[in-house]
Order: structure tokens, then sequence, then C-alpha cells
């Protein structure tokens, strides 16, 4: 246990190690972040409503489309945030998730789709969290917080629908 949190904060900081070599602007979203790293986070309250229903945070939304619509987890995982949020869906092995009457494989367009739509919701619904990602300006965004990375949103994918939403919303 001792060496998987030395390893932790050693990925932590190799971001911000990045940064300053690369002399790129780079922010890594990370729930025990500063400012807009923390605010960005799936871990971080947001509650907002996808479809007439209300999620407490997208990490909650992403953990509880693991199970099937009805289900009492799916029910729970609406309240949460957090690690509370993420540890619902601890031993579940998949390789889809449910969401409008189907199951969405990993991996897939409609997936990337639902993530991005759900993402949208939040940033619209959540006014202090839009400011903190337009503040990003155009800082490359990193998810870099474990050695494990999710199957049903690697984080490349998570960091590139939030900077396709950033763009989308300077935009506007």
């Amino acid at each position: 246990m001792a060496l998987k949190k030395f390893a932790s904060k050693a990925i932590r900081k190799s971001a911000s190690i990045i940064s300053r070599l690369s002399g790129k602007r780079i922010l890594n979203i990370d729930s025990k972040g500063a400012g807009a790293s923390s605010t960005l986070s799936n871990f971080t309250r947001s509650p907002f409503v996808l479809d007439g229903v209300k999620w407490e945070s997208f990490e909650g939304f992403w953990q509880g489309i693991k199970f099937p619509e009805g289900n009492e987890k799916r029910k729970i995982a609406q309240q949460l945030h957090g690690t509370e949020a993420k540890k619902i869906s601890q031993g579940i092995q998949s390789t889809h998730l449910f969401y409008g009457g189907k199951k969405i494989d990993f991996g897939s367009n409609e997936l990337y789709a639902l993530a991005k739509r759900a993402e949208r919701q939040r940033f619209l619904q959540n006014q202090e969290q839009l400011k903190a990602l337009l503040s990003t300006r155009n800082a490359r965004l990193i998810y870099i917080v474990s050695m494990q990375d999710s199957k049903s949103l690697p984080r490349k994918v998570f960091c590139k629908i939030l900077m396709e939403l950033r763009e989308e919303f300077q935009k506007n």
C-alpha cells in the first residue's frame, strides 16, 4: 500500500514537471489538486439533469450507468459524488454501459457522444465549473492520477471531451 501511495504522488507530480520542461501550459485534472484542476474533476459535486434524471456528479453518472436502468445501485449512484461514486461499481467486469434502454459498448462512438453530452450538461448547469473550464484557456488538459486507466472512459478520451467542450463554449 505504501508503494501504491508513493507511485500515485510521483505520477501527480510528473504533470507539473512535464509542464515546466515542455514550456507549454498543461493542467492535470485531479480531485486533490487546486483551483480548476479539482473543479474539473469528475469527483466534484456537480448536480446536473440529463434526459430528465438528476445526477449529483459526472462520476456518479458514469458509475451508475454501469448498472441497468431500474437497478437499485444505479439509483444510489445518482446521489453520489467523489470516491463514494467511484466505489459503487467496484468489482463489475463489463464491456458496456446501459443508457436509454440500450447496451453501449466501451470505445464506441455512441458512448463517446453520451459522455460528451453528459459533460456538456454538467457545465451548462454549473456555472462555477464552466468558468473553471474556460479559465484553462488553451492549456492541454491531462488526467494523470494513478497508473491504472479507465476501460469505460480512458483518460485521453475524457480530456479530449473537456477540450472540445471548452472550444465549443469559447466560441459561444
